[in-house]
């Protein structure tokens, strides 16, 4: 598996919300003045309380209507029109908070929570529209987290109260495709197309790209394609069937590159000062060995972002590329101070790169050694396999959860011959690749074309293959059989961590 970043935007979930904001209509001061004394005289006054909470609500105060909808839920828990009300106030305060940039997962997931007590104790008081918008923005949220499970459980929830929003329908393919349930993606993006009103263009060609996703996933390549070719003239200026065709042209058995070159060139046009397109690029020439060309692309993505951590990284890369590693250390440290929070994932990614590449005749040690995964086989040398497992082992201390890490590093031990530590990198990659939940998020936003899960998942398979071929006695060392042989005692469950 040769690892490849994506564009900033290469899989965006794009949703429009039908009726967001609240119908609450307004009251005259009277008439709030009026509910004010009868809630001041009786608590436990429910009418007079959802009077309150709509007429902050159409003010913007959304913290008052909050407030007065939760001491009200706790007064009357079996008031359905109060959880209703307390989910109109807290979704519209995390719209109006999500509008504005500023963070609104808290307020979003209370008002879904809300609706769906409000539906459960009278379904009558719950306005659809309102509802099914509010569950529908919380799995959105959930969606742009990875987090498909959840989101398919609100995007169902959404759908089910209110099946004539077909942008709904469309969430809900995005969260069955994060999971990997391409077949019933496929299904409710179908579902989705045939209500689709052709208002909005590049609407219709991001549900036209997912749908062209999933026919891709499900093994219908010609339809697929067809969908993808049909994204790109209903939007000419959307992006979406562009980043897909990039996705699966990398993706497949046999990458086709020049394919994903020119969808990659079709990104750049139409997003000329987006630097992420102009870093991918870089990074296909450099799988490809077109170093110049890489090198071409990283300057051009400097050029347009002079911050940007990932440019400077691609500097990195094409020195460990010439086995230049002392440019490399430095141009990753400058990447590392630009951007900290992406260490792990700089490291282990030199980590594959080297081990990945193919070394000169004179620096290939006595016992070459062939890396799982490459493209091609290459061998890396004794030396390429030591620098590889210096920067994998910084990788696992900078983020101990970064599966990628953990089986860049046991393969590293593996071609070093220490087949001890191996095994036990090789152990912990299983462990955090085997869990159910989006645990190595880090790496997998980066992947091309895949979900967290289905890039857990597909790791998962090449670190059990790569433990399983460590402990065949009659492999040899990373060679054409397989992984395995080696000095050093037989790896067991209880092999000590390399650190």
């Amino acid at each position: 598996m040769q690892y490849a970043r994506s564009p900033r935007c290469l899989y965006i979930v794009v949703l429009v919300i039908v009726g967001l904001l609240g119908t609450l209509s307004a009251r005259s001061f009277a008439a709030t003045t009026d509910a004010q004394k009868a809630l001041d005289d009786n608590p436990k006054d429910a009418t007079a309380r959802v009077d309150l909470i709509q007429s902050d609500i159409n003010g913007g105060n959304y913290t008052a209507a909050e407030r007065l909808a939760d001491d009200g839920v706790k007064l009357l828990p079996s008031a359905a029109a109060l959880w209703s009300a307390r989910g109109a106030a807290y979704f519209n305060d995390g719209v109006a908070k999500r509008s504005s940039g500023s963070p609104s997962v808290d307020e979003l997931k209370i008002a879904a929570e809300s609706y769906d007590q409000a539906l459960k104790l009278d379904a009558h008081t719950v306005p659809v529209a309102e509802a099914s918008a509010a569950f529908a923005q919380y799995g959105l949220v959930l969606s742009q987290q990875q987090q498909f499970a959840q989101c398919l459980v609100y995007a169902d929830k959404a759908t089910t109260i209110n099946s004539q929003a077909w942008q709904y329908a469309m969430l809900k393919g995005d969260c069955e495709s994060g999971l990997g349930h391409y077949q019933a993606a496929l299904a409710d993006y179908q579902t989705a197309q045939r209500a689709d009103d052709k208002s909005n263009a590049m609407v219709s060609a991001r549900l036209l790209a997912a749908m062209g996703n999933a026919q891709l996933k499900t093994g219908d390549v010609p339809g697929g394609l067809q969908s993808l070719n049909k994204a790109a003239a209903t939007d000419p200026k959307s992006p979406f069937a562009y980043q897909t065709l990039y996705a699966y042209y990398t993706s497949t058995s046999a990458p086709d590159m020049p394919k994903a070159l020119d969808a990659l060139q079709h990104l750049a046009d139409l997003e000329p000062g987006d630097a992420s397109v102009q870093i991918t690029i870089g990074n296909l020439y450099l799988r490809e060995s077109k170093l110049d060309l890489a090198n071409a692309a990283f300057s051009k993505a400097m050029q347009i972002d002079p911050k940007n951590a990932d440019a400077q990284f691609g500097f990195a890369e094409l020195a460990a590329a010439q086995y230049d590693m002392k440019s490399a250390d430095a141009a990753l440290g400058k990447a590392i101070q630009m951007n900290p929070g992406d260490a792990s994932f700089y490291q282990a990614s030199m980590a594959q790169l080297l081990l990945s590449i193919p070394a000169s005749s004179q620096l290939r040690s006595s016992h070459p050694t062939t890396t799982p995964g490459a493209t091609a086989s290459y061998t890396a040398t004794s030396e390429q396999a030591v620098q590889a497992q210096k920067y994998a082992d910084a990788a696992t201390r900078a983020d101990p959860s970064d599966g990628t890490a953990w089986y860049w590093l046991g393969v590293s031990y593996a071609q070093e011959g220490r087949k001890d530590m191996a095994g036990a990198s090789l152990r912990k990659a299983q462990q955090i690749f085997g869990s159910k939940s989006c645990v190595d998020i880090h790496f997998a936003n980066r992947a091309a074309g895949t979900s967290c899960l289905d890039y857990q998942k597909m790791m998962l398979a090449q670190a059990n293959a790569a433990y399983t071929q460590l402990n065949d006695t009659n492999a040899t060392l990373m060679g054409t059989n397989g992984i395995g042989g080696g000095t050093g005692k037989s790896i067991d469950t209880n092999g000590d961590m390399p650190h």
